[in-house]
């Protein structure tokens, strides 16, 4: 049986699109943290936790049909640049 998509307000769907990329910018912190640091287990637990969430917002994202802006999973990538400044300063020529 097919489920017919749900539709929300506009509002939800920035919500949903910005929250989906917070998760993958989570992630990737985390990941690199681990890479950086492997003797720090956390690190690399905390980033399990973060994927979980990263793909608990892309069926949400699908759930309501909206267009997941997480079109490249590699490391450092996003769509918003909100997030690619970010990760870049912080991050680049680290290690």
């Amino acid at each position: 049986m097919l489920l017919k998509k749900q539709h929300l307000m506009p509002v939800r769907h920035r919500h949903l699109k910005f929250t989906r990329e917070e998760e993958k910018l989570a992630r990737d912190v985390y990941l690199t943290l681990g890479t950086l640091y492997p003797e720090v287990a956390v690190f690399s637990n905390i980033a399990v936790s973060e994927q979980q969430h990263t793909d608990t917002m892309a069926k949400e994202l699908d759930k309501y049909n909206i267009d997941d802006p997480n079109t490249n999973d590699t490391v450092g990538i996003y769509t918003g640049i909100e997030y690619g400044w970010y990760f870049t300063e912080t991050y680049s020529g680290v290690g």
